[in-house]
């Protein structure tokens, strides 16, 4: 049987912003004990972005109100009587969010004359049967990245090659409007302004030239025509409090808080086959890279492809920081405390606790239920 690992644009994009982070959060599988009461790490405003995406799939799939408040009530459930205050304030930013983009944006994007319907594409079925057509929506894909030999890797040279499989979670498959254009949308909730700066900070970016990668190798399950995507941007933002008046409305800061929530849709973004190939080539590089560095820790082949908690080894010390070359990586980095004091292994093994990445747990779940 085939050794098989998997990747994503995440653990892809750690390893350009640093060797050590990588290690740490993809290879070792350590995240920093959390300072709030929900678990997804690392903080309240990622767990916010997280149940936002969940409410949107089930909105744009016709699922019902009590559906689509599920992901709130889950996030308050986590954390019971001890939520922290951080995380109310956060529960409070979702709710108001939510009932805000319903009511200003949602006829403008998805309405009747919205610009983007949602398509019905068929399913994959091993059965004579055919399944009804049904919306793509927080669709996991994979595909096949290359088969990387491990002759250049001393310790594994005599190994058979590992198959590089590259993973994705679609938010929505779409179709413009007035052009008729399928493209991929893809959800981002921030707490900054939607500034054309944010807007050219996806002019290039890796995350969606591999989505397109991916739909493109999945057998005429997409549209043929699929060749755009575009960003989907809401602005997480705090309930307004008082009654003051609003300068740009004239209402109170109550009565035209809707309108204060900004969301846009950035692209479309398209890129040439030429492109797409660049990122392709660029992604096994990257591979390679994380391949070199668990075998330089002295690690398995099934520490490397068969994700499971294990102890901190010494070896972590030896991991090149390369963040300390890019603009505020450290800075923003969770683990930079660590790294400043030594880089002991005992204190990360103290400070840490284990949340396995496992991109590959939602493909194969994906998998079991079509068939």
């Amino acid at each position: 049987m085939d050794r098989v690992l998997f990747v994503d644009n995440t653990l892809l994009s750690g390893l350009v912003r640093c060797s050590t982070q990588a290690a740490v959060r993809h290879i070792l599988h350590r995240v920093p004990v959390s300072s709030t009461s929900f678990e997804k790490p690392f903080s309240s405003a990622l767990a916010a972005g997280f149940a936002l995406h969940r409410a949107l799939a089930a909105l744009l799939g016709g699922e019902s109100e009590e559906k689509q408040e599920s992901p709130f009530q889950e996030y308050e459930a986590v954390g019971g009587a001890e939520l922290l205050s951080e995380d109310i304030r956060s529960l409070d930013s979702m709710r108001f969010t939510w009932a805000s983009w319903k009511e200003v944006y949602l006829p403008r994007f998805f309405g009747e004359r919205g610009f983007f319907s949602i398509p019905q594409v068929p399913q994959f079925s091993p059965d004579p049967v055919p399944l009804p057509p049904a919306p793509i929506l927080e669709k996991p894909i994979s595909a096949e990245l290359c088969r990387m030999g491990l002759s250049g890797f001393s310790r594994w040279a005599t190994e058979e090659p590992i198959v590089v499989r590259f993973v994705g979670l679609l938010d929505a498959l779409v179709q413009e409007r007035g052009s008729g254009q399928f493209g991929i949308l893809d959800h981002k909730i921030t707490g900054s302004n939607l500034s054309p700066y944010y807007e050219n900070s996806f002019l290039n970016s890796s995350q969606l030239k591999g989505y397109l990668w991916l739909a493109s190798k999945q057998e005429g399950a997409f549209p043929s025509s699929l060749f755009s995507a575009w960003i989907h941007a809401i602005q997480l933002k705090r309930r307004p409090s008082g009654v003051r008046k609003c300068k740009n409305h004239g209402l109170s800061t109550s009565e035209c808080a809707p309108l204060h929530v900004q969301s846009r849709i950035l692209g479309p973004f398209s890129y040439s086959p030429l492109e797409l190939e660049d990122w392709r080539l660029q992604a096994i590089r990257l591979v390679s890279r994380y391949i070199g560095i668990a075998h330089d820790m002295g690690l398995s082949l099934d520490q490397l492809t068969q994700p499971a908690p294990f102890s901190v080894p010494s070896s972590i010390k030896e991991v090149q920081t390369t963040g300390q070359f890019g603009y505020r990586i450290c800075s923003s980095c969770e683990y930079s405390g660590w790294c400043r004091r030594g880089r002991a292994p005992e204190e990360l093994e103290r400070t840490t606790q284990v949340s396995l990445w496992t991109p590959q747990i939602a493909v194969n779940a994906d998998k079991r239920a079509e068939e």
